[in-house]
């Protein structure tokens, strides 16, 4: 248990790390996205409205995407922490190991726990993959959804062409950091799985006292 124990204590590097750049990060974006959308519906309701359902389609993706992250996050980490917990066992025991010739059976089960955790990496890799490829696809279609519903507003007369153009472009400013937002959902998202294991080493019942209560 040595490996995972470092794995879990290891994680509050992690944790620390993603609390200092992507909550400030968040915070700026938010102010930024909050801002935009103000002047767009106070601008016009209907432009308005488009960009805040184009955002909701991007926040969408993520709510869909959430579960199955949080899944395979899990699920390397358990790998990972199989595979440190066995070459622990090995160093420690490399001498027996030696005497016994049972160095080649000691390879074939790390090559195992070493496959699943690239398994598991190739899994979170595809998944991410998707969902970049859906992100980046929303931004890029986004803009043109946003001036092509305001070419309709200037033929119509109720808006008229720089208004149009003024308002594609803070479309444009709000739809970025609401990326960015997404993705430092996402990093928290992943947080999770590390707060969870550490939260684990912290709520176990110290064997002081356990040994006293027995």
């Amino acid at each position: 248990q040595t490996g995972d124990l470092m794995m879990r204590l290891n994680s509050n590097a992690v944790i620390r790390e993603a609390l200092t750049s992507a909550a400030m990060t968040g915070l700026l974006d938010g102010m930024l996205v909050a801002g935009y959308l103000a002047v767009i519906l106070a601008t016009h309701a209907g432009l308005g409205l488009l960009v805040v359902a184009l955002g909701a389609v991007r926040m969408a993706v993520f709510f869909a995407s959430q579960g199955r992250y949080r899944e395979l996050m899990g699920e390397a980490l358990q790998a990972q922490a199989d595979s440190s917990n066995y070459q622990v066992q090995v160093i420690e025991g490399i001498e027996t190991l030696k005497t016994s010739g049972a160095g080649r059976r000691a390879t074939e089960v790390w090559s195992n726990l070493f496959v699943d955790v690239l398994n598991v990496t190739l899994r979170r890799g595809r998944l991410s993959a998707l969902v970049d490829s859906l992100l980046l696809a929303l931004e890029l279609a986004s803009p043109l959804v946003v001036l092509a519903f305001g070419a309709h507003l200037v033929l119509q007369g109720s808006l008229s062409l720089g208004t149009m153009l003024a308002m594609s472009a803070l479309a444009g400013a709000f739809l970025h950091p609401l990326g960015s937002l997404v993705s430092t959902a996402l990093e928290f998202q992943q947080l999770g799985s590390y707060i969870d294991r550490v939260d684990e080493v912290l709520s176990r019942e110290p064997e002081q006292a356990a040994h006293v209560a027995a």
